[in-house]
């Protein structure tokens, strides 16, 4: 990752942590964490797991705006006589709708665009490449009080496709 977007992703995450903290009012703020197994499409890969911090705002009790860190993991180079790995990791914004079910659980959907960044290491060669592409999701959310647990499913377009099932725990202030 360049330093640019990691000072994107430090501004973001401390915004997202500062600004509510610094309220003492009841706020629609929201930070989180969650890791899961990665899913790459690609053949030569071997398939690894991720881990994302994020935050967001609930403007309405159906609509936010997050953003957050993801990192998909170090895909390891199956082919033979190749040894190495790729690292693919970047920020994400993305809308969101929650749709309330039963008692404290919910479900959502989630659109947006994934500036990623990815590294790939051999023996003798390496290279690295970047883009920005869509990224979405759905997944579920049980709440109980200001904490909660999410699960949820995400497809990441970063030249490969490559899909994340996490869970994870989130705060609301």
């Amino acid at each position: 990752m360049d330093i640019k977007r990691l000072i994107t992703a430090i501004i973001i995450c401390l915004g997202v942590i500062a600004i509510p903290v610094a309220s003492a009012a009841e706020s629609n703020w929201y930070v989180g964490a969650g890791t899961g197994s990665t899913d790459v499409d690609a053949s030569a890969l071997d398939d690894d797991s991720g881990q994302k911090f994020y935050g967001g705002y609930q403007f309405t009790d159906r609509y936010a705006l997050e953003g957050g860190y993801t990192d998909l993991g170090s895909f390891d180079i199956d082919v033979p006589l190749v040894a190495g790995d790729v690292e693919v990791d970047g920020i994400q914004v993305a809308g969101v709708a929650s749709f309330p079910l039963r008692d404290r659980f919910s479900i959502f959907g989630k659109a947006g665009i994934y500036m990623w960044d990815s590294d790939v290491s051999v023996p003798v060669l390496g290279s690295s490449d970047d883009g920005t592409d869509i990224m979405y999701g759905f997944g579920l959310n049980y709440g109980a009080g200001n904490w909660g647990v999410r699960g949820e499913w995400e497809h990441f377009d970063a030249d490969d496709d490559v899909d994340m099932l996490s869970v994870g725990v989130i705060y609301r202030r």
